[in-house]
This record gives structure tokens, sequence and C-alpha cells, in this order.
């Protein structure tokens, strides 16, 4: 089956709405339900800051009560844990923000997975 997505909007999830076009017509492709975790208060904070994409757009992450809101350029709205620092977000498919620490243990990095082949980093800056 072959779906496809036109869209003018980059806050648009092209591949989320192929693949939800696709399931109403084959259930079998659609993807697993994503259960969210409980982190720490603590956990969250870890992530809160600005994070700049190497095209200069900027993802503002704030806390929310059960996770994260990432807002800024591109916003996301919010994302609950699915592990100690992957997250998605409502009716995400397949897309993710994840958090990179560095060596010393310091949250450096915004991994954003909006599609399976084009992963964006984010550098920290506040």
């Amino acid at each position: 089956m072959t779906v496809i997505v036109l869209a003018n909007s980059s806050a648009m999830d092209p591949m989320q709405v192929g693949h939800t076009v696709a399931a109403l017509y084959r259930p079998t492709v659609a993807p697993a339900q994503r259960t969210p975790i409980r982190l720490t208060a603590r956990a969250l904070e870890a992530y809160v800051g600005e994070y700049r994409l190497p095209t200069g757009e900027v993802l503002r992450v704030s806390r929310t009560e059960n996770g994260l809101r990432v807002d800024g350029d591109i916003p996301l709205g919010p994302v609950l844990p699915e592990s100690a620092n992957r997250f998605f977000g409502e009716g995400w498919k397949e897309a993710s923000v994840a958090f990179v620490r560095d060596h010393r243990g310091e949250v450096r990095w915004l991994q954003l997975k909006r599609y399976p082949s084009s992963p964006s980093r984010a550098h920290k800056v506040r």
C-alpha cells in the first residue's frame, strides 16, 4: 500500500498522517501503543531549557505535571516519558524526543526524531 501526503506546514508530521490513513485500510500497519512511565520532578527538571537546531530554530522545553512541553519555533506541545530519556506526544506514531547526556551526566543535546530517516540534533544553549 502506498499513501502520499502533501503538507504546507512544518508542524505537521506527514509520516504520522500516512500511517493513520494506512491503518484505516490495513490495521496491521498501525504501530504499537506507547505507554508513558513516571519520572521524578528532579529527573524532568534536568531536561528543561532551550535547545538550538542546526537550522537556527529554537526549542523551549518546560515541565508539566506528568512530563514536558516543547514549544518555540517548532511547537510540539506536551510530551510524556516512555523511558528515562525518551519522550513522545499524544498521537505520535514513530516520532520521539530524546535527551542525550555528556560524559559528566549533564544534558547537552535534544534529538528530535520526526521522521524515521531524519533525526535532528539540537544543542542545549540554556
